[in-house]
């Protein structure tokens, strides 16, 4: 494969909302996706409101809020997911908007030997097709997308880090970097036990592992005819064929990317590899006999349409590893690295970004801590199971006090 384990740099991140969300001067929608049949959860549903450049994605318990100034009650409220006919409804019309239960159905199986059968793609052929669309299907002119990131780090099971930060993200066009600027950041008074022996930088790690349109990374820079791609499952996004397209397998690395055969659009794409308890990926220079070793990596870029474009909903990567004494040949303190990023808000602008961010190291640009902001910031929904987390942080005061207490870097002349 062109792209292999040991070249991987470290990614991540995770779900969890550590303080409410509640505006009063418009109405917010949340609640919970999932499956009609089974009742399960839909995870990375797309949340959007009618003709505006809002959104949202649902977490692993299916949970999601919308909280916009923008949204008024005439607008429509929008949910997909891939596999399933879309929910659609005016938000006066919602009896609950801040319990839904929305459940989304599955599309009927029979359809797909209608894909198979009128569209005869080969692999190549099809994945050929969908890099000429590039351009058609992606951004060529400049947007700015309001954003929201979290990053937490466990240690042994043990939540010791988390870091928000409320950004904006600027995209000349699909063939360029993404540039930030930052708005707000706020993080928990952590110990150093929860620093990383790497010199990586976590938010631009995640931001060049964007596997559909980053121009390193994306897949139209990467694709190569002498790959084995199969065409490995059929599907729909409300009646829109999707083929799932897979490369590699597990459990070293694979690759999944669902396309959209309408529009030739890649929608959504999974990576994962396992290390195993025996790993020799290595990813820091022996201090005391002891290293750091990758064990286990997942990423998920999922990308959302608006006017015509597809943009970047979520991205996210989760990175576990251990730290390994080769003295003892014994696995010491389990790590697991986890970030992500939902893109609230997406518009268009004329020229770059004024005060673009030198670097993108949030702990070296801290602010002082604006509750007021937040209150009315679309960040992730947390999971039930994610109390734990809360737990776990607030062992020795209150997130909101430890958010209080920190203090601005002050930059160097």
């Amino acid at each position: 494969m062109s792209f292999r384990l040991s070249n991987l740099v470290c990614l991540w991140l995770c779900f969890l909302s550590f303080l409410p969300s509640h505006a009063q001067n418009h109405p917010t929608v949340s609640g919970k996706v999932l499956d009609a049949v089974t009742r399960q959860p839909l995870e990375y549903a797309n949340i959007a409101i009618s003709r505006k450049a809002i959104g949202a994605v649902s977490n692993s318990q299916g949970g999601f809020e919308v909280n916009s100034p923008e949204t008024s009650l005439k607008d429509t409220l929008m949910v997909s997911f891939i596999g399933y006919e879309s929910y659609r409804m005016v938000i006066a019309n919602i009896p609950d908007r801040q319990n839904m239960v929305i459940l989304l159905t599955p599309v009927a199986q029979e359809l797909m030997r209608v894909v198979v059968s009128s569209k005869p793609y080969t692999v190549h052929s099809l994945l050929q097709e969908v890099i000429s669309r590039y351009g058609d299907n992606y951004n060529t002119t400049p947007v700015a997308m309001e954003s929201f990131y979290r990053e937490t780090r466990q240690a042994d099971k043990q939540y010791g880090y988390l870091l928000e930060a409320a950004m904006s993200l600027f995209k000349e066009s699909y063939k360029e970097r993404y540039e930030a600027s930052l708005k707000e950041v706020r993080m928990n008074a952590y110990s150093r036990e929860f620093d990383y022996e790497t010199s990586e930088n976590f938010l631009r790690t995640l931001l060049l592992n964007d596997y559909i349109a980053d121009p390193f990374m994306g897949f139209f820079k990467r694709y190569s005819k002498k790959e084995a791609y199969v065409i490995a499952d059929t599907t729909f996004i409300d009646k829109d064929p999707v083929f799932v397209v897979t490369l590699g397998e597990l459990p070293e690395w694979k690759e999944t990317y669902w396309i959209n055969v309408n529009d030739l659009a890649i929608l959504r794409f999974e990576g994962l590899g396992y290390y195993g308890a025996d790993s020799s990926q290595v990813m820091s220079k022996p201090e005391q006999g002891r290293v750091s070793r990758y064990r286990r990596l997942h990423v998920v870029n999922v990308y959302k349409p608006h006017g015509g474009k597809y943009y970047p909903g979520y991205l996210r990567m989760v990175l576990e590893m251990d730290t390994y004494n080769q003295r003892t040949n014994k696995s010491e303190t389990y790590k697991i690295l986890d970030r992500e990023l939902m893109v609230n808000r997406v518009e268009p602008v004329t020229g770059k970004p004024a005060d673009k961010m030198e670097r993108y190291s949030l702990e070296t640009q801290l602010k002082t801590y604006n509750p007021e902001f937040w209150k009315n910031y679309t960040i992730l929904s947390r999971t039930p199971l994610q109390e734990q987390a809360i737990l776990d942080l607030e062992k020795k005061s209150k997130l909101d006090d430890q958010f209080s207490k920190q203090k601005p870097v002050v930059k160097k002349n």
